[in-house]
């Protein structure tokens, strides 16, 4: 987490304060980050939603913004490329921290003539991996919450709605 990442960084000699995690909610925490006048800098990573309203609030200070908003991230496969590879690669991108990074690997762009033999080795790779609780010998955590876990489970509904084609899992 970010909490142990900036210990971890002053365990190695980062000077303290050098790094600050601040936790909570952002009406709470984030609002007060946002109007102090000591913040000259803010880089936010989260939805297109709350990043408007970041900006909105940081324009009245005028402090300059960093947003990532919900990017979406793509891989782009030949017919050449070695597909074990390609698939380790999509188990990582896709299944690291239940998804739920903002880099996330979204979708794949793949070669028509390598798409059948890559989505059965995809495919296979996604059922071997195993689900549990945040702690060793699990591939997939548990979703950061119930609203979370709806919101995927609503997105994968609508793209089944939209002509995608669901060929493993489900709940």
């Amino acid at each position: 987490s970010g909490v142990e990442f900036a210990r971890a960084c002053e365990n190695a000699g980062l000077p303290a304060g050098a790094i600050n995690v601040i936790t909570g909610y952002g009406q709470t925490a984030g609002q007060a980050l946002i109007e102090h006048p000591d913040v000259g800098h803010i880089v936010f990573t989260g939805s297109t939603a709350t990043g408007r309203t970041v900006l909105k609030a940081a324009s009245e200070r005028i402090v300059p913004c960093i947003m990532e908003l919900g990017g979406k991230s793509a891989a782009v496969v030949y017919s050449d490329a070695n597909l074990d590879a390609v698939v380790d690669a999509v188990r990582i991108g896709t299944y690291l921290n239940a998804g739920q990074n903002c880099n996330n690997l979204t979708r794949l762009l793949v070669e028509r003539s390598i798409a059948d033999e890559l989505l059965e080795k995809v495919k296979a790779c996604v059922e071997g991996l195993t689900v549990g609780p945040g702690r060793e010998n699990c591939d997939i955590t548990p979703m950061i919450s119930q609203k979370q876990r709806k919101g995927v489970t609503e997105a994968c509904e609508i793209a089944v709605l939209e002509g995608a084609r669901a060929v493993t899992g489900g709940a």
